[in-house]
């Protein structure tokens, strides 16, 4: 399940850019523990922990920081998927598949599957994370 250690770093490049607002946690130091601490979070029970201890130290989480939670539990899903890369622009999103992906039949030639985002859209990490849980049924 997953990827092990060796696997190469996972890529996300949709238009969105997850962050903790300096307005939100002006200290650096601070914000650095936090975004360590997502990085290094490998499941979505922990994730939901991590969440909940930042809501009762902090209070309402802004956008920007929901953002990054977003793409943390893409990381996961994408993980967990055997995806390499999520690429999206505009228009669509493309995911490239490890070979190992359980999303295409062995030695199928498939190594990307895209999607097109829909016309209106708020947030693409959210459209695309519900993709992703979709798969993972």
């Amino acid at each position: 399940e997953g990827f092990d250690e060796t696997h190469e770093e996972f890529e996300i490049k949709i238009g969105e850019n997850g962050f903790i607002p300096e307005s939100f946690i002006p200290q650096a130091e601070v914000r650095l523990e936090i975004y360590k601490r997502f990085s290094a979070i490998k499941d979505l029970e922990n994730l939901k922990t991590y969440i909940k201890e930042l809501e009762d130290r902090f209070g309402s989480l802004p956008e920007d920081l929901q953002i990054l939670i977003n793409q943390t539990s893409i990381r996961i899903e994408a993980n967990n998927l055997l995806i390499n890369k999520i690429k999206g622009d505009g228009i669509k999103c493309t995911l490239a598949l490890n070979e190992n992906s359980n999303l295409v039949s062995k030695n199928s030639k498939i190594k990307e599957i895209s999607f097109n985002y829909p016309e209106e859209i708020n947030s693409k990490s959210e459209f695309v994370l519900n993709k992703l849980k979709s798969f993972s049924v």
